[in-house]
């Protein structure tokens, strides 16, 4: 789906819909008191940034199935291409839980929660007849009834179809902001059960299912949303940041490594065989040759394919190239993005650089507060550098 119109629909869910407080209950409202930056996240666990990890997990869940051998699917009894219904099964996880109107789950109220999937079937359908006229793709898909088959696919998206198991693939991946360890991995094992297809592949699924997940990490943290999987907090102001405007949330989606599914990846012209830790290392480590000897594009190039490997270094590096300008036009915006998720895991270097984003509105809103807690722990982490600017960022406190 082209990045304006993905924008676009996103956007209309979020204003007409996950920008309203729940009708069945008060919610869990972000922050639960005050704001940041002015706004408040009305619902927090299924907002804008939800659907649109989603969404564009699906491009990459139809490669593993390709990889399997599955390239076309039914609807209506009739033949299609997978490729050719992605951008028609996207805009479908887009409104997939606009009709919710509490955190209610299928556990809590079965009942309940089929009347919200089926509000969220209703948004949809709507959507699609009201801007017929302006799309004809839309016109085709009432002509062809398809429009009454993602209807349904909202409402029940149970059974072995294929755009059903993609769908219900993609929703899974983003449970790790609200699923314990145990709790994941379970669904873990439903996601493997969903791609599997009896090829004679299964041996490879464990590898896809895990470029997925980690695919599922990087778009948590690129977005500032929690990880209770892996027990990482929200980052406050980038959440929010994502949690109301569309184009800068898909923004920094798009500066997220793409999961390696595919043994051979081309990255910036490069081309390279992109599997296992010890590939992502020694690509990491000609970087860093590299950038010592000032060959800033080829440097980049090597980081980047490093990070396609989920080298979390690789990411502060590459942050750094686009905060400093080396070997890529300089972009504060995209040198947050990747400092983010460097820094979610901890790496010291990138949450001082973060740190100073922050205190000077880099690519970012300036916020004196979240700056100083940013180098607060990358001093405790050990940088030294970090140290020494909190000196300074004491006395703008005081």
């Amino acid at each position: 789906m082209q990045p304006t119109i993905l924008i676009a629909i996103s956007q209309h869910c979020y204003d007409a819909f996950l920008s309203k407080k729940y009708a069945d209950c008060n919610g869990e409202r972000y922050p639960k008191e005050g704001t940041i930056q002015g706004y408040v996240v009305e619902r927090p666990n299924h907002n804008l940034s939800h659907i649109l990890r989603k969404t564009i997990c699906a491009p990459h869940v139809v490669s593993v199935f390709k990889l399997n051998g599955i390239i076309t699917c039914s609807i209506n009894n009739v033949t299609y291409y997978l490729k050719e219904e992605l951008e028609n099964l996207q805009v479908a996880l887009l409104f997939s839980v606009v009709g919710r109107e509490s955190e209610v789950s299928f556990k809590d109220d079965s009942v309940k929660y089929a009347q919200y999937r089926q509000r969220s079937a209703d948004a949809y359908h709507n959507f699609i007849i009201a801007n017929r006229e302006k799309n004809p793709h839309y016109q085709k898909l009432i002509q062809t009834n398809k429009v009454d088959f993602y209807r349904l696919l909202i409402h029940k998206p149970q059974g072995s179809c294929i755009l059903r198991r993609i769908f219900r693939i993609c929703h899974s991946l983003d449970l790790m902001r609200c699923y314990t360890e145990p709790e994941y991995t379970e669904n873990l094992k439903n996601i493997k059960t969903d791609l599997a297809s009896g090829s004679g592949k299964e041996d490879q699924m464990a590898y896809w299912v895990d470029e997925l997940r980690k695919y599922a990490i990087r778009c948590l943290a690129a977005t500032g949303e929690q990880n209770l999987t892996l027990g990482n907090k929200r980052n406050p102001e980038l959440f929010v940041s994502c949690s109301f405007n569309a184009k800068i949330c898909l923004n920094a989606l798009q500066q997220v490594s793409h999961p390696a599914i595919d043994t051979k990846k081309m990255i910036q012209g490069v081309s390279v065989q992109v599997l296992n830790a010890d590939k992502a290392t020694a690509a990491y480590e000609k970087g860093k040759v590299l950038y010592a000897g000032k060959d800033f594009p080829n440097a980049f190039k090597y980081f980047l394919i490093a990070a396609q490997a989920n080298c979390t270094k690789a990411y502060y590096l590459i942050g750094q190239c686009y905060y400093n300008g080396q070997g890529i036009p300089l972009d504060y915006g995209k040198a947050v993005a990747n400092l983010q998720i460097a820094a979610s895991h901890g790496h010291p270097h990138a949450l001082r650089l973060l740190g100073i984003c922050l205190y000077h509105g880099q690519g970012c809103v300036k916020d004196l507060k979240a700056s100083y807690q940013y180098l607060t722990s990358a001093a405790e982490k050990g940088s030294l550098e970090a140290k020494k600017e909190l000196l300074e960022l004491f006395k703008t406190i005081k």
